[in-house]
C-alpha cells in the first residue's frame, strides 16, 4: 500500500489530516479602489504574508494525524453545530445563522454577502468570528 493516495474531487478535509500538495505562492495585494477595505493590512495583522493556490487533483493524502486533540475536539463540535443548524433550517437561513452564531460564513452566497456589505451591516455576520 502506498504511503499516500490521490484525493477524490468531492473530498472534504478535516482537522488533523495530513496532506501534501504543490502550492503557487503570491504576495497579497489590494485592488487600489479608493476607500476600499485594506486587504493587505488585514492579512498582515493576522500573520499572513503570502497566499497560495493549488489544484485539488494534485492533493495527496498522507498517513497519520497532525494537530492537537483539543483542537480536534473543538472542530468536531463546530461541525456538529453546523450540521444541526442545516438540518433544522433552509440553506439560506442556515447560512445566516451559522455566520451570526459561530462566525462560519462559508455558506453565505455572494449576493447575500454583497447585500450585507452594501447596507453597512456585514459586521452582524462576522461579529462572533
Amino acid at each position: 500500500m502506498p504511503a499516500h493516495r490521490r484525493i477524490p474531487a468531492s473530498r472534504i478535509f478535516h482537522y488533523g489530516e495530513r496532506i501534501r500538495l504543490p502550492v503557487k505562492l503570491k504576495l497579497p495585494r489590494n485592488f487600489h479602489n479608493p476607500g476600499a477595505f485594506d486587504y493587505e493590512a488585514y492579512l498582515a495583522a493576522n500573520g499572513v504574508s503570502a497566499l497560495g493556490s493549488a489544484k485539488l487533483a494534485d492533493v495527496q493524502s498522507l498517513p497519520g494525524f497532525a494537530g492537537n486533540r483539543f483542537e480536534l475536539w473543538r472542530t468536531r463540535i463546530h461541525s456538529s453545530i453546523i450540521a444541526q443548524v442545516h438540518a433544522l433550517w433552509p440553506p439560506s437561513q442556515a447560512a445566516l445563522l451559522d455566520a451570526m452564531l459561530i462566525g462560519e460564513d462559508a455558506f453565505i452566497d455572494r449576493d447575500t454577502r454583497i447585500d450585507f456589505q452594501r447596507s453597512g451591516t456585514y459586521h452582524i455576520l462576522v461579529v462572533s468570528a
